[in-house]
């Protein structure tokens, strides 16, 4: 503080510019910058919020259209037929291509098994070892998959394509009447594909696809326990408006892909005649899941499992993610706990992040919708808001400074004029005809007009004072040559006293010479009154210049009084 008071007056103003102006303005700055950041981060939220209550509502939307279109195709009456038809003709092909079989049995089980060495080699996680484990036990399971998948002249992939054996069963008869309707309706809905499993002992009677679970048995058989097992299982338990749903596993006959499948039981009147099953597809779940639209450049949405692992492939990867990338932010648990948020987190790929996560419960799934966009991409608005504030304030400081040396310069300018003719009259060197130039009508012109004013009447009483002082001193002269006359009237009556003594001490030889000394006397004595009389009027004229001069002292002190004040 005492550093602060001994300061010019040009660098205390620019202090207080900056305290009073710079200050307050970075203090609103910055005010106003968290403010909008708090606004971005809000909008944000709202933002991903949205997003993930529509993903969670699509993706149910779409649970609903598998749902019903399963539970549609159970009662459509040509499933019905289907259905009972498959299972009665499934055990009676056995019987039927018993013969051709045998006849060609080396052949068929060759080829056959050559098709599962190469399952067995592009299912990732198995061994050859898998190929005994997968070949089925029943002749009739071995009979069909030799003539459907094995003797099928189309490719892997394209199996469907294959209509009629040609073996003349009434198995390859009802195939041929039916696969082309279920084939038309896989295509048309975009399953992986469509079963229809028998009632007695869970076998595959029809598969749309043809891969190596077909005709196999999904009670005793090596897909028992798989997810496809259960559901079909657990279809064959519900009333016939009933759909069961089973979340995604890896599934080995599509090659270790991951699988879901949805099933609801075909009743014909009160009596089950088989379960109707659907392997839905992943790419509609990654459509709705990868749409990125108002998610900007790093945003995505997708779907996570309790086992806390994908349910849908993430669009930054080129590898899929479904059940494989595990997903261990505190936003998954939140979700599974039916809770609902959104939060700062650090996904699976090691980048701060904003998450919502919104609960799915859909039949038995149990998972959570997570809309995210990186943090960096979020706060884009905040860094433009930031730097248009940074821009803004270095404009507003251009001004402030610009504005403020000026103001400085002109008010210092008054100041150290005013200070200059004071220090040229304390020196006693002024040029009192020196005025202060502003042209401002403010209170800095004003200062300077009464300055002036003070400094033309400072003049006027010096102009008094000296003209006193030139007559004190004309005075002074006279009452000087006065003086000197008074001395000289004194020298000279001393002398005639001293004759008259002398003439008295010689007894003054002759009257007539006492009588003129006398006389003499006389008139010595009134020229002594006469120069006493002027001596008088000098020492009073002297008393008057006295008190002149002391009235100019006295004004003089006032003004030089006045003047430090000033300074």
């Amino acid at each position: 503080m005492h550093a602060l008071r001994n300061l010019k007056i040009k660098y205390k103003l620019l202090v207080l510019l900056f305290v009073t102006g710079v200050v307050p303005l970075i203090t609103a700055l910055f005010i106003s910058f968290n403010s909008s950041k708090h606004t971005v981060i809000d909008m944000t939220k709202e933002k991903l919020s949205a997003v993930g209550a529509i993903k969670n509502n699509q993706i149910s939307a779409y649970f609903d259209t598998i749902d019903h279109q399963v539970r549609s195709l159970s009662f459509n009456p040509t499933t019905v037929h289907a259905a009972k038809e498959f299972a009665k003709e499934f055990f009676a092909a056995e019987s039927q291509l018993a013969e051709s079989y045998a006849a060609n049995k080396s052949q068929f089980e060759s080829q056959l098994k050559e098709r599962y060495v190469y399952q067995a080699e592009n299912t990732e996680g198995v061994g050859l070892s898998a190929v005994e484990r997968w070949m089925p036990q029943k002749q009739v399971s071995r009979i069909l998959q030799s003539l459907y998948i094995s003797e099928n002249p189309n490719p892997i992939g394209a199996k469907e394509n294959f209509d009629d054996a040609g073996d003349g069963s009434t198995y390859s008869k009802l195939h041929k009447k039916y696969h082309p309707f279920f084939r038309d309706f896989l295509r048309k809905f975009g399953y992986y594909d469509i079963f229809i499993v028998e009632p007695k002992e869970g076998h595959i009677v029809y598969s749309v696809f043809k891969e190596v679970d077909y005709a196999t048995s999904l009670f005793t058989g090596p897909y028992a326990n798989t997810n496809f097992g259960r559901v079909v299982q657990a279809a064959f338990k519900k009333n016939a408006d009933d759909a069961v749903l089973e979340d995604f596993e890896y599934y080995e006959p599509s090659y270790n892909a991951p699988a879901s499948f949805i099933a609801s039981p075909i009743y014909d009147g009160g009596e089950v005649v088989g379960v109707l099953c659907f392997q839905m597809p992943v790419d509609r779940i990654n459509d709705i899941m990868q749409e990125k639209t108002g998610m900007g450049e790093s945003g995505e949405t997708y779907l996570v499992g309790p086992d806390k692992l994908m349910r849908s492939n993430s669009r930054f990867s080129e590898d899929p993610t479904l059940l494989v990338q595990k997903i261990d932010s505190p936003t998954v648990g939140l979700g599974l706990n039916d809770e609902q948020g959104v939060m700062k987190v650090k996904d699976y790929r090691g980048i701060d992040v904003w998450s919502a996560y919104t609960h799915l419960k859909y039949e038995k799934l149990n998972w959570v919708t997570l809309a995210e966009i990186d943090d960096a991409e979020a706060m884009i608005p905040v860094k433009v808001i930031f730097v248009e504030m940074l821009i803004l304030l270095a404009v507003i400081l251009i001004v402030i400074v610009v504005l403020g040396l000026g103001f400085n310069k002109m008010l210092m300018n008054v100041i150290n004029s005013m200070v200059e003719n004071l220090k040229d009259i304390a020196q006693g060197e002024g040029d009192l005809t020196k005025s202060i130039q502003v042209d401002t009508k403010d209170e800095l012109g004003e200062l300077a007009g009464w300055f002036n004013t003070f400094i033309q009447k400072l003049e006027g009483i010096i102009c008094q004072v000296k003209d006193a002082a030139e007559q004190l001193a004309t005075a002074v002269e006279e009452v000087s040559s006065s003086s000197q006359q008074i001395s000289d009237g004194a020298q000279q009556q001393s002398a005639s006293f001293e004759q008259l003594s002398s003439s008295v001490q010689a007894n003054a030889s002759n009257a007539q010479s006492a009588n003129e000394v006398t006389q003499e006397s006389a008139n010595n004595a009134d020229r002594i009154g006469q120069k006493m009389d002027q001596t008088i009027d000098a020492i009073t004229t002297i008393e008057t210049s006295s008190k002149q001069i002391a009235d100019a002292i006295a004004i003089i002190t006032d003004i030089a009084d006045q003047t430090n004040l000033l300074a």
